[in-house]
């Protein structure tokens, strides 16, 4: 996903590779910081990309044992390689929502699968007593975004990540399905966005309805 820094270079014309060494900087930036932080055995960690560091989760659900451990532009594959550092602390519960960057990179529906497996794997054989949820991927709206990637693709992808969390026995939520415009659309609802990928304050609002249950189960 695109960050308003990264736009605004964009925008000015910086090389794509420099905008890259800034992605790249930026991640080990917040990858340094985690690691840096105390943990507890008690915490609600909120993994994944743009979606989620969008968001002051503890905050949205006025809980400060929720951590919020998004990255703007992650995959599932930096999701694989930072796990060690979520899963460090034993939290009591992890939502997890990536996958995005991945169809927008080209990253085959099998690898992604096969990351979110080892991902789900890892969390259990190491840290069987957390419990895991795996949120969607969200819709788009291509008028606003333009997004190479089909909301057709997304919700195969979707498809595939509920029976995947099904063999694992975690749980799915589905966040496509209340942040689409109709049941006739597939795609994000326009007052939910102003650029057709990333939420508004609204958008937050509705999340928390479709995950609140789970967090404060």
């Amino acid at each position: 996903m695109v960050g308003v820094p990264t736009l605004i270079y964009l925008l000015l014309g910086v090389p794509k590779q420099l905008i890259q060494e800034y992605l790249e900087l930026y991640y080990e930036r917040r990858v340094t910081f985690f690691e840096s932080m105390p943990r507890s055995n008690d915490e609600i960690i909120f993994i994944g990309a743009s979606h989620v560091e969008g968001a002051n989760w503890s905050e949205l659900f006025q809980n400060p044992k929720i951590i919020n451990r998004g990255i703007s532009g992650d995959r599932t594959s930096g999701i694989l390689k930072r796990l060690d550092e979520i899963i460090e602390g034993k939290p009591a519960k992890i939502f997890i929502q990536v996958g995005y960057n991945d169809l927008n990179a080209g990253v085959s529906k099998d690898e992604i699968l096969k990351n979110y497996e080892e991902i789900l794997k890892k969390i259990k054989d190491q840290r069987p007593q957390t419990q895991i949820y795996v949120q969607s991927v969200l819709p788009v709206l291509y008028k606003l975004n333009g997004s190479k990637v089909k909301n057709e693709v997304i919700i195969e992808l979707n498809s595939h990540l509920e029976k995947l969390t099904k063999q694992y026995q975690v749980t799915f939520i589905d966040l496509f399905e209340p942040l689409k415009s109709s049941q006739k659309s597939q795609e994000l609802d326009e007052k939910y966005t102003n650029d057709g990928l990333h939420l508004k304050a609204n958008g937050y609002l509705q999340w928390k309805v479709s995950i609140e249950k789970f967090v404060n189960s």
